[in-house]
Formats: structure tokens, C-alpha cells, sequence
């Protein structure tokens, strides 16, 4: 694949882009493309570095830059948008934006719960009838049911809070970036989006769907002007969406497809780690520091962590990124002790 090129297209698309009407105080950063074997940065080939693993934003020489793994062939227009997203992850920790979520502690502390999902999914149900048609009541109800889930499911709820805000407003962005460039490609991703919020069996890893759900809710807040930005990070606080909102006896509802989708995402997540210890290749052991897996669609059950596509971690000093679909092993003490080499 001739990454110049594709770097070219994609850079045509997004200085078509008017990146003041996406965000306020958003510009364009710079941004890398490579794959396996080499890197295209700024305009020229380059050693790709360590550094530059999966889609994401990295300080790169003293500056925030978007970088995107290309591994198979893409429409330019789409990944001119994807990597806006990726710019937008520049921008907001250039801000400082201390959102972020610990991904690695989510992966053990995050439970997954009948109850929390299922207010969760009849939350979402409100917040994409208000994307359609907003009122002041069924908005009322949609911070109910969020208030109600902040007092009985505190990590639970702070943590997909922090996923929609920080992941769900750059997709957002990159929504709208997909309409400045293309009304059709927008129409049929927003369409995905919304169908993919609605598929209860479906929302886990619950992190993946955050991103939706915060896309929606960011349209849904700066369409209706109720989006407030902070002087110096220019992000929402969900918190402050709440803090006038007294908790309400919002109807506990069992929803079936979260309880059903929900079983079978553990009991894969099970299988899949069996699987990885039975046929797994043992390829490290002993003391290790896991510094980073795939946590779009990371899994965790019992002290083992699935992830897909790379695993980096530090053992002896040293720093290593391997390649491939990886079960990692955790101690008591959560500290690695053995990484197989696995197929999902």
C-alpha cells in the first residue's frame, strides 16, 4: 500500500474541512500514517518509532500528533475523518483534559451489571428520541435516570461518563466531518449509530458503545445549547449536567437482551480464556508491567486479560511491543506473570 499517497488523499479531505464550526478553538494537528514496515509523517517517510502503536494520539518530538495504523485498504474521506478524531484526542491533551479514564484499573473494576445496563439502555432509548425531537420533560427524565445511576453504580457510571465525554465528542467531531465532506457517508454512518445504541444484546464491550452514546448526547446538548465549555479545557463535566437533579424513582426494568447479551459476553470471555491457556503459545513469563493492550475492545475475567491486535508491556527494564491477539495473566497483585500469543 503506498502510504504517501494515501496520505495525500486524506490530507486533501481534511483541509476541505472547517474546523471551527466542528469545535470551538479545534484546528488541525499533524498526523502519521504507517503500517508494518514504515511510516509517512508530515510529508515524508520516516522510521516508524516505538512509540506509535494502534490509532491514537502521541507526543511525538514535544507535540501532539494523530497517527493511524493503516492495515487494510480505506476510503480517504472516512479516514480523513478518523483521523480528526484521532486530532481531536491531540487537542484535548493539549488542553489538559484530565478526563481520561484509567483504561488498565476499568478492565478489573468496571462491573458489569443487569441493572445498570438495562437503566442504561432505556437512558439511551430517551437520549435518541430527544436527538429527533427535544423537550424539556423527556430531557428532565433522561438526567433522572442518569442521577439514578450515578448514586447506585458510582464507578460504573463515572467511568462510561468519561468514555462518552472524551471518546463521544470525538466522534462527534468526526460525525461532522464525515457531513462537511460527504451528506451521504454521514446519513449512512449516523443511521449505523443510532441502530447499534438500540441492539440491547449488543452493548458490550460497554466501552465500544460509549462512543455512540456520547456522539449522540454531544449533538443532542450543542443542537439544544445547553452545552457549557470550561474556560481553560473547553469540555463538558457530566457531573455538572447532574448537579441540579435530584435522584427520582426512576422504574427498575430487568430489559432482557442486556441480560442475554450480557450472559453470552461472559461466557465467550471464559471460553476465549480457556482457549488462549489450552492453545495458547507462552511467549513471556515471570514479573512483567502491562503498559497497554487494545482497549477498544479489551476483555477481563478472572485475573486474565484478552486483547486483541498488540500487547505492551516493560519486564526487566525492558519495553516491548508485540503484534498479534495476546492473553495476559495478572497476579493477585494485578502485576503480569505470563503472556500467551492466542487466536480469536
Amino acid at each position: 500500500m503506498n502510504l504517501d499517497s494515501l496520505y495525500f488523499e486524506v490530507k486533501e479531505n481534511i483541509d476541505r474541512v472547517r474546523f471551527d464550526e466542528l469545535w470551538q478553538g479545534f484546528a488541525p494537528f499533524k498526523f502519521a500514517l504507517y503500517d508494518a514496515e514504515k511510516c509517512f509523517f508530515n510529508g515524508s517517510f520516516m522510521k516508524k518509532p516505538a512509540t506509535f502503536v494502534a490509532n491514537t494520539s502521541v507526543l511525538y518530538e514535544g507535540e501532539y500528533i494523530a497517527i493511524w495504523h493503516v492495515m487494510e485498504p480505506m476510503n480517504p474521506t472516512v479516514l480523513a475523518t478518523k483521523i480528526i478524531h484521532e486530532m481531536f484526542h491531540a487537542f484535548q491533551n493539549g488542553r489538559g483534559d484530565t478526563r481520561f479514564p484509567n483504561e488498565l484499573e476499568a478492565l478489573s473494576k468496571y462491573r458489569y451489571d443487569e441493572v445498570n445496563l438495562s437503566l442504561k439502555y432505556e437512558e439511551n432509548k430517551i437520549l435518541l428520541d430527544l436527538m429527533e425531537d427535544f423537550n424539556l420533560e423527556a430531557y428532565s427524565d433522561f438526567l433522572a435516570y442518569r442521577s439514578s445511576r450515578r448514586e447506585k453504580f458510582p464507578y460504573e457510571f463515572c467511568y462510561e461518563a468519561s468514555v462518552e465525554e472524551v471518546e463521544g465528542a470525538a466522534q462527534y467531531v468526526e460525525l461532522n466531518a464525515l457531513k462537511q465532506l460527504s451528506g451521504e457517508l454521514y446519513a449512512k454512518s449516523l443511521e449505523r449509530l443510532k441502530k447499534r445504541v438500540l441492539v440491547a444484546e449488543d452493548i458490550f464491550p460497554v466501552r465500544v458503545r460509549c462512543y455512540d452514546v456520547g456522539a449522540i448526547l454531544f449533538q443532542v446538548l450543542i443542537d439544544n445549547h445547553l452545552l457549557e465549555f470550561e474556560e481553560h479545557t473547553n469540555v463538558l463535566s457530566a457531573d455538572r449536567l447532574l448537579a441540579d437533579i435530584q435522584e427520582s424513582n426512576v422504574e427498575t426494568k430487568l430489559n432482557p437482551g442486556i441480560i442475554e447479551g450480557l450472559n453470552k459476553y461472559r461466557s465467550s470471555t471464559l471460553e476465549m480464556i480457556q482457549k488462549g491457556i489450552n492453545e495458547g503459545v507462552l511467549i513471556e513469563e515471570g514479573e512483567l508491567e502491562v503498559l497497554g493492550v487494545n482497549f477498544y475492545n479489551a476483555r477481563y475475567a478472572e485475573g486474565n486479560i484478552i486483547s486483541t491486535y498488540f500487547v505492551w508491556y516493560r519486564k526487566d527494564g525492558q519495553e516491548n511491543l508485540r503484534y498479534g491477539d495476546f492473553l495476559i495473566q495478572l497476579d493477585k497483585q494485578n502485576i503480569g506473570s505470563k503472556i500467551f500469543q492466542i487466536n480469536i
